[in-house]
């Protein structure tokens, strides 16, 4: 309901009848807000289903629950039509993962020793066969980092 004038005479009719604990028909809440029978129905099995309790033949109480919406903003969020969506939390599973492993080429006066001048030539293959600017730019990085690791380091 793009009007929220009813809403705010049901809010101030419900408040009031938490006040006094008196009870009330769905004709009450009808006359109260000039709903309809057929809007009154929706809310009455939508959203007041929670905040009101059966007191007797076609009467009705208010629930205690109803003082957490006695503030207009919450008691709007509960009776408003246009809900937002709940965030989702479940797990994003994939079926297929790609990895790329990035390994550094032989420069004069390198620091790396071992492990690394074993990846050298598989690192040059990788780099002809798939994607030779971002190897050899991760390459220079590795590089870089290792010549600063010093000469003790395997990197």
């Amino acid at each position: 309901m793009a009007d929220e004038t009813t809403q705010r005479k049901v809010h101030a009719f419900f408040l009031e009848k938490l006040r006094t604990l008196e009870t009330f028909t769905k004709e009450d809440v009808r006359k109260a807000t000039g709903w309809a029978e057929t809007s009154a129905d929706a809310y009455w099995s939508k959203q007041f289903k929670n905040i009101i309790e059966p007191a007797g033949d076609s009467t009705f109480r208010m629930r205690e629950r109803f003082r957490l919406y006695t503030d207009w903003r919450k008691f709007k969020n509960l009776v408003t039509q246009v809900k937002t969506a709940p965030a989702s939390y479940e797990p994003t599973v994939f079926d297929e993962v790609v990895v790329y492993e990035f390994y550094p080429h032989e420069v004069s006066g390198s620091a790396c020793t071992g492990s690394a001048r074993e990846h050298r030539d598989r690192g040059r293959q990788v780099q002809r066969q798939t994607f030779p600017s971002l190897t050899l730019a991760a390459s220079r990085t590795v590089l870089a980092s290792c010549h600063a690791a010093g000469p003790a380091q395997d990197c």
